[in-house]
């Protein structure tokens, strides 16, 4: 076990979506369709690390892998503790093929801050368009009534918001999704990466075991996985 890695953390396993092609009538890939679904990070790992406090990660098969999610859900995260309906107080940490899941109770005062600052500055703005109003005599244009004046004078308030929001995708599309080259039918078991610990004697090394209860290798030089027969 990694030391890196919490005495407490619960290990997840991870399996990535699988995806078919779709063809046209004249045989060319137009679109691919998911045959399976893939681990759901959100609900396996970080909704229930918010609740419960307690640590999660998954293995990888590759370090540059964890890498990428390991920068896409600490994006995701930032972006979600600020602007989500639903904050998760959650940090994620990159320990070799391993991303790790942690509760963090300092996210929540950073939270609170954050939108303090943005209140002081919506209400600095407000002050100020109402001066430019009381200044310029702004009255209703044309036909329009008050309260679609207030509405007008509401909506530019939060122009600069709407726009920045307006750059992003959808909350529930921006949500990081698993990799496809990451799925694995094997269950890790958990050893340190050094070679001297990992094969001791020069052998391949025992790493897990099919569904079917089949003893899986891994081998010394290749790295590639095959099944005892």
């Amino acid at each position: 076990m990694n030391p890196l890695i919490p005495i407490n953390a619960i290990q997840i396993r991870y399996i990535s979506p699988i995806f078919e092609p779709i063809y046209d009538e004249e045989d060319n890939q137009v679109d691919d369709e998911c045959v399976r679904d893939g681990t759901n990070v959100l609900h396996e790992c970080i909704v229930p690390t918010n609740k419960d406090k307690l640590p999660r990660y998954y293995r990888l098969r590759y370090r540059d892998n964890a890498k990428e999610h390991k920068q896409r859900w600490e994006r995701w995260l930032e972006d979600n503790l600020i602007e989500g309906r639903t904050p998760y107080f959650v940090k994620v940490k990159k320990i070799g093929r391993r991303v790790l899941f942690e509760y963090d109770s300092t996210l929540i005062e950073k939270r609170e801050k954050k939108q303090r600052a943005m209140q002081h500055k919506k209400e600095t703005k407000a002050r100020k368009l109402v001066r430019q109003v009381a200044a310029e005599g702004m009255v209703p244009q044309g036909n329009e009534s008050w309260d679609e004046f207030l509405k007008r004078l509401e909506s530019d308030l939060d122009m600069p918001h709407r726009i920045r929001s307006g750059n992003a995708r959808p909350r529930s599309e921006s949500i990081p999704s698993a990799f496809e080259e990451d799925d694995d039918e094997v269950l890790i078991m958990e050893d340190d990466d050094d070679d001297e610990q990992n094969y001791p004697f020069g052998h391949d090394r025992l790493v897990g075991e099919t569904q079917q209860g089949e003893a899986v290798y891994e081998d010394r030089e290749s790295g590639d996985r095959y099944e005892e027969r």
